[in-house]
């Protein structure tokens, strides 16, 4: 067994706007390898980079880096957006009337698609109404069911843009 000590930078963010604070623990493994671990309000997420390029440390390559691309280092798979089925029944009908008015559909189709429309019950999963869906939009029609901003997201985002503002902030002081 092997163990290895190694120095970690803990910074303390506070004073951040409807954000409790945050906790930024950076590991620089070696020259242009390390991690970090972000904590805020009793949720943390971690990310490791193995080539940041020659000579940068975490702190460096954080800050030159977005929150969105941040986000989706430290939840890969979490989307900015979601399904929205309260606005689904509204998309559906304005579909249907662009159609009508286009002539690409026909008033008999037009009007028992919308009964249709009217008479479902829109789950929280796209999924569960996939086949209306496919019957409104066509084949793709998951680039057309309604999405709203993912509150999860925004708010790992505004963590993750505090935490890249704060290491700009600290990167510039000790340039100084």
């Amino acid at each position: 067994m092997e163990i290895t000590k190694s120095n970690l930078v803990k910074l303390t963010i506070t004073g951040a706007p409807a954000l409790d604070p945050i906790g930024v623990f950076l590991e620089d493994i070696e020259p242009g390898k390390g991690k970090v671990v972000i904590e805020c309000a009793g949720d943390s997420w971690t990310a490791y980079w193995s080539a940041m390029g020659k000579q940068k440390t975490v702190a460096q390559f954080i800050s030159a880096t977005s929150a969105d691309y941040l986000v989706g280092c430290m939840v890969p798979g979490m989307r900015s957006h979601r399904y929205d089925p309260a606005q689904a029944q509204r998309i559906c009908f304005q579909h249907i009337l662009k159609e009508r008015r286009r002539r690409d559909m026909e008033r008999h189709e037009a009007k028992e698609l919308w009964i249709t429309v009217k008479q479902t019950h829109f789950y929280d999963h796209m999924g569960g109404n996939a086949g209306l869906f496919q019957e409104v939009f066509g084949d793709e029609w998951w680039y057309s069911v309604p999405e709203s901003p993912n509150p999860s997201w925004t708010r790992i985002e505004r963590v993750m843009q505090v935490v890249i503002d704060a290491l700009r902030w600290s990167n510039q002081a000790i340039a100084a």
